[in-house]
C-alpha cells in the first residue's frame, strides 16, 4: 500500500486503522453468496455459503384423505370385476384344447383297435341286455363299478387304462349321485361312442344282436362327416329328480332297429351329448380323428320324465346339433 508522500506513519495506531480501512474496501469487492470470516486459527479462512430460510426443515409426508382411500378401494374392485370373468372364460377355454386331446386321443385309439383287429372298431356294449360290458371297462354286476383295467381299449389306454377325463364334466356332475348313479356308465371319461353304427350295427341287427357286430373302417362312406365319440352326460333320475352322471353312449335323434330309422313313429332317445363348454358347445371326434366343437342346436325330452320339447335337457346343456335326423352318425 503506497502512503501519500507529504504523510508518515506516526504511531502504531495510525498504521492498523489504515490496514482496517483497506481490508473493509476489499471485502466489499467479493460476490454477495461468499463472505470471509476470521475463524479459528486452526480453521483458517473458509468460505461460508448462504441457504435459503427453512432449508433444512423436516417436511411431514401427507397422508391419503379418506375419500381418496375408497377412491383406490373403487378401482381395484371394478378390475377385478373386469378381469375376473376374463379368468374364467380363460380357464374353461384351456378346459375345452385339453377335452379335445382327450376326445382325440381315443378316438386315435379307436383306429389303433380296428387295425388289430381286422379293421373293426371296438363294440360299444357287447352284452347289452346283461349290460356288464362298455367299450370302456367292465364289471362282474350291475352294483359295482366298470373296471377299465378289463376294458379292449385298456392295453391301449394309459397305465391305469382309463379314459381321460374331460376336466369340465366335473362343474355339472353330480358331486353325489348315489349308489345307481356311481355304477351307471362311470368310467368313460365323460365322452360317448357312438354305438348305433360304429360300435354296434342296428342299421343291421335289432337289440340284442346288433350290439355284437360293429363297423369296419371302410364301411364308413364318410369319414370326415361321421361322429365316432362326443362330450357325453346322461341324467340321474333315480330319486325323481335331474343331476347329471356320466354316459358312455353318443344318441342319435332318433332311435334305429334292423335298419328302420325311427321305428316306434316319433319316439326318440334321451340325448346324451353334453354342451359343456364355453358358448355351449361339445366337442365331437369325427371317424377320420379329427376333433372340432359344436353348438348346442335342439334336444329332446327325457324319456322317463314325461312328454315334450326338451326345454328341460336344453336347461342342462343336453342336446344336438346340426340335421335332426341320423345323418351325422349313421355311415352312408
Amino acid at each position: 500500500m503506497a502512503l501519500p508522500s507529504n504523510r508518515r506513519p506516526s504511531s502504531p495506531s495510525w498504521i492498523a486503522s489504515t490496514f482496517a480501512s483497506w481490508w473493509q474496501s476489499q471485502q466489499a469487492q467479493v460476490q454477495p453468496a461468499y463472505r470471509w470470516q476470521m475463524l479459528k486459527p486452526r480453521q483458517a479462512y473458509q468460505p461460508v455459503k448462504h441457504h435459503p430460510p427453512f432449508a433444512h426443515q423436516r417436511r411431514t409426508p401427507k397422508a391419503f384423505t379418506l375419500i381418496e382411500l375408497l377412491v383406490v378401494i373403487s378401482i381395484i374392485a371394478l378390475l377385478i370385476g373386469i378381469l375376473l370373468p376374463s379368468l374364467a372364460m380363460a380357464k374353461r377355454s384351456a378346459e375345452s384344447a385339453q377335452c379335445k386331446s382327450n376326445i382325440r386321443s381315443i378316438a386315435v385309439v379307436n383306429m389303433a383297435y380296428a387295425t388289430d383287429n381286422k379293421q373293426y372298431y371296438v363294440p360299444a356294449t357287447y352284452d347289452e341286455m346283461a349290460n356288464l360290458e362298455r367299450w370302456h371297462g367292465n364289471r362282474t354286476n350291475t352294483s359295482e363299478a366298470f373296471d377299465s383295467r378289463t376294458g379292449r381299449l385298456s392295453s391301449y389306454l394309459d397305465s391305469q387304462g382309463e379314459a381321460k377325463k374331460c376336466p369340465t364334466l366335473r362343474h355339472f356332475k353330480d358331486s353325489d349321485p348315489g349308489a345307481w348313479g356311481s355304477t351307471f356308465e362311470a368310467g368313460s371319461g365323460g365322452y360317448g361312442y357312438n354305438h348305433q353304427y360304429i360300435g354296434g350295427r342296428y342299421d343291421l341287427a335289432g337289440y340284442g344282436q346288433a350290439s355284437k357286430l360293429t363297423a369296419r373302417t371302410n364301411d364308413v362312406y364318410s369319414p370326415t362327416a361321421t361322429i365316432m365319440f362326443t362330450d357325453a352326460a346322461g341324467y340321474n333320475t333315480v330319486d325323481g329328480s335331474m343331476s347329471l352322471i356320466e354316459n358312455s353312449f353318443a344318441w342319435s335323434p332318433h332311435y334305429v332297429d334292423s335298419g328302420i330309422v325311427d321305428p316306434w313313429g316319433g319316439f326318440q332317445p334321451t340325448p346324451t351329448t353334453h354342451f359343456r363348454h364355453n358358448g355351449n358347445t361339445a366337442n365331437f371326434a369325427w371317424v377320420d380323428g379329427h376333433v372340432d366343437a359344436q353348438e348346442l342346436e335342439h334336444s329332446a325330452a327325457h324319456v322317463y320324465l314325461g312328454t315334450g320339447t326338451g326345454e328341460q335337457t336344453m336347461e342342462f346343456k343336453i342336446g344336438w346339433f346340426g340335421p335332426t335326423g341320423v345323418d351325422l352318425y349313421d355311415l352312408q
